[in-house]
């Protein structure tokens, strides 16, 4: 209970801080959206694009792209506490690994969930975007049984090099977006 004590109160201090610092929010990051031509999905462009076919297929029906202007999103289980992402371009039909590129962004982070010492904890993440938006939120889930903490990453995509870039990190106790 004592652990709980000092954790609750580095966070707090952490928010606070947190809180001086200019919000990153979609509107900073607006695209035009795409609309042209849908492309067949490239069953080549990646592993996940053959091994999750009908998932991929399903999302990329979806009459409008819902991330950085010409992409669709999915997601689907990989096992306990485990979800995995893929994006479809739909200008060249490549399908991306969401999460791998998302983790080659913030693999040199400054912040990471194991920073809090909450003991022994689990991390999966959810994806936050908008459709005509650059901006991607990693809404990553840091706490246990005993507190609900989560780090927003917030992750730029540059679609010349199809990578993001980590623009800025929070921890957030607030419930689940």
């Amino acid at each position: 209970m004592k652990s709980i004590k000092y954790v609750l109160v580095g966070l707090t201090s952490l928010l606070a801080f947190q809180a001086q610092a200019k919000e990153v929010t979609f509107k900073d990051y607006t695209v035009k959206l795409y609309t042209g031509k849908k492309s067949p999905i490239n069953y080549n462009s990646h592993q996940y694009a053959k091994a999750f076919k009908t998932l991929i297929q399903q999302s990329y029906q979806s009459p409008n792209p819902d991330f950085a202007g010409s992409y669709n999103t999915v997601s689907w289980g990989c096992g306990t506490a485990c979800v995995n992402y893929a994006m479809i371009d739909r200008r060249t039909g490549n399908v991306y690994a969401l999460a791998d590129l998302a983790y080659s962004a913030r693999k040199n982070a400054k912040l990471t969930c194991t920073d809090l010492a909450l003991g022994s904890n689990i991390t999966t993440s959810d994806f936050l975007s908008k459709k005509d938006s650059r901006l991607m939120i990693e809404h990553e889930y840091c706490g246990t049984d005993d507190t609900d903490v989560y780090l927003d990453h917030y992750l730029l995509w540059d679609d010349k090099t199809k990578s993001f870039k980590l623009l800025d990190q929070k921890f957030n106790k607030a419930t689940k977006k």
